[in-house]
Order: structure tokens, then C-alpha cells, then sequence
């Protein structure tokens, strides 16, 4: 039976500990943590957050409340902008990310994720900036996974088709432009099915997966959506999945407390009728 996880964000505003006992008692086995809860909130999607607040005791602390409940933690969400074009606005972005890095370090979490990041209101591929755009990304990738090295990490990338690396071919040129080998991918289906379809995202992208998203989308969709809720075709993406990545971790994003475990057993039935027909 496939194993599914799902996103501390779709528990916004739990304690840690209420958090990981609600993982637990759906039947979760494994998480993206991210600093949604009650007792520790320093969300800032695209922006720098102030981590001053978490010290080694409290990460610690947090990370035994999953693992003693049988829960792996997977990534430790980040979501800065390492897409950030002003050289000292940069400066704070790494400060932010290498915060990250040290505490994935301190909680046992091998993955600290990012988008690519985004100027409000300028979203996407410009044609007049594209080279220079993606030129300066890669570059400041690099900077990333060099501090995320140092400290035992690697660096869980989540492409998308509203950004610099829209499709599964794109990213895995993004990837060997880098070259660095702790750069790994955070495969949302939803994000490429615009332009990959299911078996194309493995077929690029299997040998450098950290973890998947499972999350939906129509293709005239700019958010995304349940799994079962948009044109992703599941039974054809897990055949791909145990076909090429088997056992890569496969973590529920978008749902909530009320509906995550119809949703998590839909992703199981999709898979088990995947398995059937291989």
C-alpha cells in the first residue's frame, strides 16, 4: 500500500505537539515541517523569516514529538526567494536560508525546500530578462546548496510552470547548469502538468527526486487543487512513480483536517489500481 505524508500547513495552527499527534492519529507516516504553529510561527512564503526565536532546545524537542510518533521528517520548508535580484536583499536571503539549514541540521531533516521565488506582480518568464533571469537563479542556486553543504543538507527545489523552469525538461537542464549534487527536486506534479505529463516528470527528473507533493491541477488552473479534483491522471503517474522512484516519499498538499483522509485514501486507491495494471 503506498505510504502517504502530508504538510504541517494543512494543520495551521496546532502546537508541534498537537500537530504530530494529529498526523499520528490519521495515519500519516511523513511531513514537510513548516513554521505554521502555534507556538512557533515565522511563515514568510517569497520573503526572509526571523528564525532569532529558534533555538537548538526547542528544534530538538519538536523534531522528537514526529519521530517518537513513528512520523519522518522529510524537508524543512524555507520558500524564500532565492530568485531575488538585489545583491544586499540576497545577502538576507541566504541569512535566512543558511537559519533553515542549521535547524534541519539540529531536527535530523535532510531536505530544506524552496520555489524559485518571484518579484510581486512580475511573476513568470519575462522574454526580455529571461537569459539574465535564469543566469542570475542558477547562480544564486549554487550559493544555496553551498551553504546548505556545510551544514549536511540538501536543497529540495519545487519547479513550477509559472516560473523560470516550467517543465520537467527545463528543470533538468536547471540541474545540470547548477551542478551541484545536494540540488534535488520537490516534484509537484501540479506545477508541470501544463507542460510535462505524468511520465515525462519521472523520466527527466526520477534520479534527483527528494520528495513529491501530491496536489492536483486543470491545465486552465493557476492554483492547484485536491488530488482527484483536477486532469492529473494518477493511476498513470504511479505507474511511472514504481516504474522510476519507488519510494520516494509521496506528501498530501493543499488538503485540511477535514478532508485529508479522503484524500490520502483516494491517492491509495489510484495506486492500487496503478500496481494492478503495471
Amino acid at each position: 500500500m503506498l505510504k502517504v505524508g502530508m504538510v504541517t500547513r494543512s494543520l495551521n495552527g496546532l502546537s508541534v505537539e498537537a500537530c504530530a499527534e494529529k498526523l499520528s492519529e490519521f495515519g500519516f507516516c511523513s511531513t514537510e515541517v513548516c513554521f505554521t504553529f502555534s507556538d512557533m510561527n515565522t511563515w514568510q512564503y517569497n520573503g526572509v523569516a526571523d528564525l532569532s526565536s529558534v533555538t537548538r532546545e526547542w528544534a530538538e524537542k519538536s523534531a522528537f514529538e514526529f519521530k517518537s510518533r513513528g512520523i519522518d521528517l522529510v524537508s524543512l520548508g524555507a520558500f524564500t526567494n532565492p530568485n531575488e535580484a538585489d545583491p544586499e536583499r540576497f545577502k538576507e536571503v541566504c541569512r535566512c536560508f543558511e537559519d533553515f539549514c542549521r535547524i534541519a541540521s539540529w531536527m535530523g531533516i535532510p531536505y530544506v525546500s524552496t520555489e524559485t521565488g518571484f518579484v510581486p506582480g512580475r511573476r513568470g518568464i519575462n522574454t526580455d530578462t529571461y537569459e539574465a533571469d535564469f543566469r542570475r537563479f542558477a547562480e544564486n542556486m549554487k550559493t544555496l546548496c553551498g551553504i546548505a553543504r556545510e551544514y549536511g543538507v540538501s536543497v529540495a527545489f519545487e519547479p513550477c510552470m509559472l516560473d523560470l523552469t516550467p517543465s520537467a525538461k527545463r528543470t533538468r537542464d536547471f540541474i545540470e547548469f547548477v551542478g551541484e549534487d545536494n540540488l534535488k527536486i520537490l516534484l509537484d506534479p501540479a506545477n508541470l502538468i501544463h507542460n510535462s505529463d505524468e511520465e515525462d516528470m519521472f523520466r527527466y527528473l526520477a534520479p534527483y527526486l527528494a520528495y513529491i507533493h501530491g496536489k492536483d491541477r486543470t491545465v486552465t488552473d493557476t492554483y492547484g487543487r485536491n488530488v482527484g479534483d483536477g486532469c492529473i491522471d494518477w493511476v498513470k503517474f504511479f505507474r511511472a512513480y514504481h516504474a522510476m522512484a519507488e519510494g520516494v516519499p509521496f506528501i498530501l498538499e493543499y488538503v485540511n483536517a477535514d478532508n485529508c483522509c479522503e484524500v490520502r485514501d483516494r491517492c491509495i486507491e489510484f495506486n492500487r489500481i496503478a500496481e494492478e495494471n503495471r
